[in-house]
């Protein structure tokens, strides 16, 4: 979605077979569903429940809403736990249907709407 922001949303509004968008109506979607301003936007970032647990567990550090790139968890967890975790969907999550290319599409290959 990041790597093309603007297409994902004309597939959405295809998709939901609304009246074509605007440009101004595609900009301000656009910029609402920039990382850095749902990041900043209190009714998405969950903040305040983030906020609400550090009084409670002072020691808590982070954000609901990260780095906004996928694997930036490599850098923040340990190969232990990174292990742990992959164990865990092994075991979990692997006889359903919900596996990365389920939910995310193909990553290795661009999404571009037909023209």
């Amino acid at each position: 979605m990041k790597r093309d922001l603007k297409a994902v949303i004309i597939k959405v509004q295809r998709f939901l077979e609304s009246e074509p968008l605007t440009d101004k109506q595609l900009r301000l979607i656009s910029q609402r569903l920039d990382f850095e301003f749902m990041k900043d936007n209190e009714f998405v970032n969950h903040q305040s429940f983030i906020d609400a647990r550090k009084r409670e567990i002072p020691q808590l550090t982070g954000r609901f809403m990260r780095a906004g790139c996928n694997g930036t968890y490599k850098q923040e967890m340990s190969t232990d736990q990174i292990l742990k975790f992959d164990k865990w969907i092994e075991k979990n999550i692997s006889n359903t249907e919900l596996n990365d290319q389920y939910w995310f599409g193909n990553f290795n290959e661009p999404q571009h709407l037909d023209t």
